[in-house]
């Protein structure tokens, strides 16, 4: 079997897949980010392993020891555990069932405490299954960039939605100054155990991609996972 596979994958079965990744994947992405808002390069994304691993590298860019992230609450406990084992300190702000973060809650915290970054799931937050307006996730955008802070997007469900509608556009759909660093991966709609991730860190590209060096380095060969992904998640085939 693995005979099998090393002749029909070829090189591509034995080398590392350093940052910032397979070409093919990041340019594919690049196809279905237009499907989410944004205009990118494929020059501008980094393969991860995971979402869970691109936003570990996104706080550990524009974090240090100590510094206040905020957040939803409720939240994925899982994120407040990354923000705890880095040891920054989660600011919890109230979050709508419906409409996602209470806005006006983090401006009156933006007023009284000093964030460094924010880390929000406006598409179908886990647990509480909130999708933020349009009109909110520009307002978010605009909020943080006047406080010049980052905004770390976490996208990885975006693509679960149900309406005959399009895909909701992501927050970073309204950046104009590279300070929301886009996460997402395969995991929720294809298959956790491929490990394929990614993340569009905008002006911290350079820092996240050298966190992703010094730590997993490789990512899992993405060419041999993927032949063809399109704009939409049913019109993924595996090969």
């Amino acid at each position: 079997m693995l005979a099998a596979a090393a002749r029909r994958a070829g090189t591509a079965s034995t080398e590392y897949d350093m940052p910032p990744g397979c070409l093919a994947l990041r340019r594919a992405l690049a196809r279905r980010a237009l499907d989410w808002g944004v205009k990118i390069l494929p020059e501008e994304i980094i393969t991860t392993c995971g979402c869970t691993e691109a936003i570990v590298l996104c706080l550990r860019s524009v974090t240090r020891s100590g510094d206040t992230v905020a957040i939803e609450s409720p939240t994925y406990f899982g994120l407040i555990q990354i923000i705890e084992q880095l040891g920054l300190r989660p600011l919890e702000i109230p979050t709508h069932p419906r409409t996602g973060m209470d806005l006006d809650g983090l401006e009156r915290a933006l007023r009284v405490r000093r964030v460094t970054a924010c880390l929000v799931v406006p598409n179908f937050n886990n647990p509480l299954g909130s999708l933020m307006p349009v009109a909110n996730k520009a307002r978010l955008v605009a909020l943080l960039a006047k406080k010049e802070i980052p905004l770390i997007e976490d996208d990885l469900y975006g693509d679960l939605y149900f309406d005959n509608g399009d895909r909701p556009h992501v927050a970073k759909a309204y950046d104009k100054r590279g300070l929301v660093m886009l996460c997402g991966s395969f995991s929720k709609s294809l298959a956790p155990g491929y490990r394929v991730g990614w993340m569009m860190p905008g002006r911290y590209f350079e820092a996240a991609r050298n966190l992703k060096c010094a730590t997993t380095g490789a990512t899992p060969r993405c060419r041999s996972l993927l032949s063809r992904i399109t704009s939409s998640t049913a019109d993924m085939i595996i090969i």
